[in-house]
């Protein structure tokens, strides 16, 4: 009975080595695992970043292209109007020329309209 009980025992303490080894695989494990999700972690605050630098020089260039945008609107903006004055300034002249007035197509400068 002694021997089987010693048996017993030292089965219990193999065993206990076991578990205690597999204790320290999972703590190794579990390290690792973090040490892992902490670099994981690390890596998507950089990519985070590096979204938000993007997204900050896209707003950048998509207020250039408004900014553009506007300035060549005024542009057109102001050539049509420089061309409806023209098409007035040349109904007033031609007006002038069908009414009898003195003006010639030299003096009015139409060559140049």
């Amino acid at each position: 009975m002694i021997d089987r009980a010693k048996a017993t025992h030292l089965k219990v303490d193999s065993q206990a080595a076991c578990l205690s080894s597999y204790k320290m695989d999972l703590i190794k494990d579990r390290d690792g695992w973090q040490a892992d999700l902490g670099e994981s972690i690390r890596k998507i605050s950089a990519l985070e970043s590096d979204i938000a630098r993007y997204k900050a020089e896209y707003d950048g260039y998509v207020g250039e292209h408004n900014s553009a945008s506007a300035a060549l609107g005024d542009a057109r903006a102001a050539l049509n109007k420089a061309e409806r004055d023209r098409l007035e300034a040349a109904k007033k002249i031609f007006g002038m020329c069908e009414f009898g007035g003195n003006v010639g197509w030299r003096g009015a400068g139409l060559r140049d309209l």
